[in-house]
């Protein structure tokens, strides 16, 4: 273990709790770096609050998801400390390398308006300093917007114990006293960001079991980071989300330490924030606002059908409906602006320039049929025609081989 070390091997202590989402992809991104350039030296993960155990070791520095700044008190350690949790905000006397989460809520309300959302909730945590800072980008950015826009504070019910049992449908229930009237306020076409997915969970189980209509119309998105346990029932993952910057972090955290272990002093100044890495889309904000609940449920099983490599077509889409094609294209020209077969046919482009990016290892062929066109030459022209260029430029311009 640590004490049984040799004396001229420095080493790294990761302060974090891995049952967590952030430290756990903190950790990640320190290991991968690790690995990456073979830093020459020891990393140890141990609990919060053992930071005393160290003195007088050969440690270069320590990296710590710092909840609450209060944990620290007048301490600062021997040796370098970076702080990369934002709970509590910047901690003094020690380096900070932390998530930019005003970007992250500005790129979300982004998102939504893209979407074409123009009534948007968020619902936040009470006194975390992270939680407030993506509600106040997400609210700047609506505001500037000129759509209606609320911020709500929500605390989990916590109190699992009812007698010496545990009794989820009590906390379910006190979760929909809270959340259900914020819901019934909101337009059907609507739009929730949650700062947390603890809280998406919740709203998604509001939706499910009080608001079934308004599951399937409303917009649905938040940060994304898996909690330790399942909270509320449902198709976990298939809430869009904004992909924090935590792996970066412990990435650039280790960094740090390779070029400065040991300078106490370098650290003390040390504060950056780090961007968010982008959007996670999912079912929850695949297509355009629409307030109509047959159209909507008809867009996210169209969406996971081409997600699926398995595109519906305009037929298959009206009998999932149980209406007629005319029907369908009715109802699609009212509530988004275009037909059906249209509609479809960008879902499976949209997919194409998705895989165009993501997945270089794919020939364009194997992308035009995975995406239900039969011939590459057709894909390659209706390609063209919605994006001005072919497949295979876009490739390029995009960053990937082709």
């Amino acid at each position: 273990m640590v004490r049984e070390m040799k004396a001229d091997l420095g080493f790294l202590v990761a302060l974090m709790d891995l049952r967590l989402s952030m430290p756990r992809e903190v950790w990640e991104g320190i290991c991968a770096e690790a690995g990456r350039t073979s830093i020459p030296f020891s990393v140890e993960v141990v609990s919060e609050g053992a930071l005393d155990q160290f003195h007088g070791l050969p440690v270069l520095g320590v990296i710590a998801a710092i909840f609450n700044q209060e944990v620290m008190g007048d301490r600062r350690p021997a040796f370098p400390l970076i702080n990369v949790s934002n709970s509590s905000g910047p901690i003094s006397g020690v380096g900070n390398l932390l998530s930019n989460d005003v970007a992250i809520g500005r790129s979300a309300a982004r998102h939504l308006l893209e979407r074409g959302h123009r009534e948007l909730l968020g619902i936040g945590m009470p006194g975390r300093v992270f939680s407030n800072e993506r509600l106040a980008g997400f609210r700047e950015v609506a505001e500037q917007a000129g759509v209606r826009v609320r911020v709500k504070n929500f605390e989990l019910w916590s109190d699992r114990r009812i007698g010496n049992y545990w009794d989820p449908g009590e906390r379910y229930r006190r979760t929909a006293e809270i959340l259900a009237p914020w819901i019934e306020e909101l337009a059907p076409d609507g739009a929730i960001f949650t700062t947390d997915e603890w809280i998406a969970r919740s709203v998604s189980f509001v939706l499910r079991d009080g608001f079934p209509e308004q599951e399937v119309t409303t917009g649905l998105l938040t940060v994304e980071g898996a909690p330790g346990g399942s909270l509320v029932p449902g198709l976990f993952g298939a809430i869009t989300s904004v992909v924090p910057p935590f792996r970066r972090i412990g990435a650039q955290a280790l960094l740090w330490m390779r070029d400065h272990g040991g300078d106490r002093d370098a650290c003390r100044d040390l504060l950056v924030r780090f961007e968010p890495e982008g959007i996670r889309e999912a079912v929850s904000t695949c297509g355009p606002a629409c307030g109509h609940a047959p159209t909507a449920r008809a867009i996210r099983w169209a969406w996971q059908r081409v997600q699926s490599g398995d595109p519906a077509r305009t037929r298959e889409l009206a009998s999932f409906l149980r209406v007629s094609t005319r029907t369908l294209d009715r109802q699609f020209l009212q509530h988004t602006g275009t037909t059906a077969h249209a509609f479809l046919l960008d879902l499976r482009l949209n997919r194409a320039k998705q895989l165009l990016r993501h997945r270089p290892d794919w020939s364009i062929d194997r992308i035009s049929a995975t995406c239900g066109f039969s011939k590459q030459s057709n894909f390659s022209h209706r390609f063209k025609a919605r994006f001005g260029e072919t497949p295979g430029a876009w490739r390029r311009r995009a960053g990937s081989p082709s």
